[in-house]
């Protein structure tokens, strides 16, 4: 009788973060993945909202009338995510997805926790634009990742996971600024509380495995492809792919030029007009529409891989373009209680339709559309443009307003989500069943 060879023992490329999942122990980790990543996006990016109000009254009557001051503290962040947008991929294929997911927790808790010990404002800002760099890293690193991994079968469930987790992170940061509210130290528990997500993910990348597609000459099935630099990736992107490029442009003008941050902020205006007019007015508004926000991604769980992703995203599109155009009209022409009444209506269908279709669906498109030689480049284009916008119109959108009034700017959202639904009718592939970065 003999006995085999002992195993070696573990040492750097056997321990657990090289060991093969399989099955349901794989779907768990890529889930933990992308929903500990999109949390971080939403609880950082949502809990500025609650945290303002303590702010204005903690650093003073300087900062409470100077709307560029408080701009700047809203923005910060978003600055932070457009830069690590832009070379979050390439810093993610130099030292691979296990790295990038340790360097993105780090930022984030650096960035928390450094934002939440000090009361000076440059500071503050200085540390939310590390914490950006940590959100754009992680939207810019989970999704690749978990759509390297991902099975078939799972793939857009997988990917539609980040955004779920986003709006759960908004939820969240909702319900936790206000029972923080009045409370020592208010704003600076808000701030700091965003440093767990960011300890939680940094455990994660000890344990996860590195992607077998983190080797830009990989496909998902580990099959050899053609191998690319950065630069030629790029050049390729705007040469032999130009098409996925559209794609990806008009995909990311669709996730930020529809409208969704204004549905949200006038919400609760539109809530008051429909005759909420209480104290807890604005609060209830503000919870029943995260709320929302966050039931609706369930569909899209749900339904992007036994219906596909372009009847979704085609159906979300429509349902939004449609309620911009109403809702504009509405503020246009019928201010009183049951104008606002119907428009309470389409803004919960808009809420709706942009999670089943367009919020969901960014995050695994960001990967599907493209092949393997310029997927790191196709997604990093992808990323930085749906930032770049979200930092325009976030320091643009209440000066605007103010010249042009709110009917518009909803007018300009229908238009765009007319536009955009014809662009991605005629060249939007549909991409369940792809079991690889193929060509479109």
């Amino acid at each position: 009788h003999t006995h085999p060879p002992p195993s070696p023992p573990p040492g750097p490329s056997t321990s657990i973060t090289a060991m093969a999942l399989e099955g349901n122990q794989l779907v768990m980790l890529l889930f933990a993945v992308n929903i500990t990543g999109g949390f971080i996006f939403g609880y950082n990016t949502g809990i500025i909202g609650t945290a303002m109000g303590p702010m204005r009254n903690d650093l003073g009557s300087g900062f409470d009338n100077s709307a560029v001051q408080q701009g700047v503290v809203t923005t910060s962040i978003l600055v932070g995510a457009m830069i690590a947008s832009a070379f979050g991929n390439a810093v993610s294929d130099i030292v691979g997805r296990k790295k990038a997911t340790i360097i993105l927790g780090i930022l984030t808790v650096v960035g928390a926790l450094g934002s939440a010990v000090t009361s000076f404002l440059w500071v503050i800002v200085l540390f939310r634009e590390v914490l950006g760099l940590g959100v754009g890293f992680a939207s810019a690193v989970c999704p690749v990742y978990v759509a390297e991994m991902a099975p078939t079968d799972k793939k857009g469930q997988l990917g539609a996971s980040f955004q779920m987790a986003v709006t759960v992170g908004i939820l969240v940061a909702y319900i936790v600024g206000t029972l923080l509210q009045n409370v020592s130290y208010d704003w600076h528990w808000m701030f700091g509380l965003g440093a767990v997500p960011g300890a939680v993910i940094i455990g994660i990348g000890f344990v996860m495995p590195e992607s077998r597609g983190a080797s830009k000459n990989l496909d998902l099935d580990g099959n050899p492809s053609e191998e690319v630099d950065q630069g030629q990736a790029f050049r390729l992107l705007f040469t032999q792919y130009r098409k996925q490029l559209v794609i990806g442009l008009v995909l990311a003008s669709t996730l930020q030029l529809t409208g969704i941050n204004a549905i949200i902020y006038f919400a609760p205006d539109i809530f008051k007009q429909a005759g909420l007019d209480s104290d807890q007015g604005t609060l209830i508004a503000g919870i029943a529409v995260s709320a929302w926000n966050f039931v609706t991604t369930f569909g899209a769980l749900f339904l992007v891989d036994r219906v596909g992703r372009r009847p979704l995203l085609l159906g979300g599109l429509a349902v939004m373009a449609v309620s911009d155009l109403v809702v504009g009209f509405l503020f246009a022409f019928f201010t009183d209680t049951v104008g606002s009444v119907i428009s309470l209506v389409f803004v919960f269908g808009f809420v709706g339709a942009f999670e089943f279709g367009i919020g969901s669906l960014f995050w695994p498109l960001l990967t599907e559309v493209y092949p393997a030689e310029v997927r790191g480049a196709g997604a990093t284009m992808m990323n930085m443009v749906q930032w770049t916008f979200n930092v325009i119109l976030s320091m643009a959108f209440l000066p605007l307003v103010d010249v042009l009034g709110q009917y518009t700017l909803f007018f300009f959202f229908s238009v765009v989500g007319f536009a955009c639904f014809g662009v991605l009718f005629v060249i939007l592939p549909e991409t369940k069943e792809q079991t690889s970065y193929g060509p479109i």
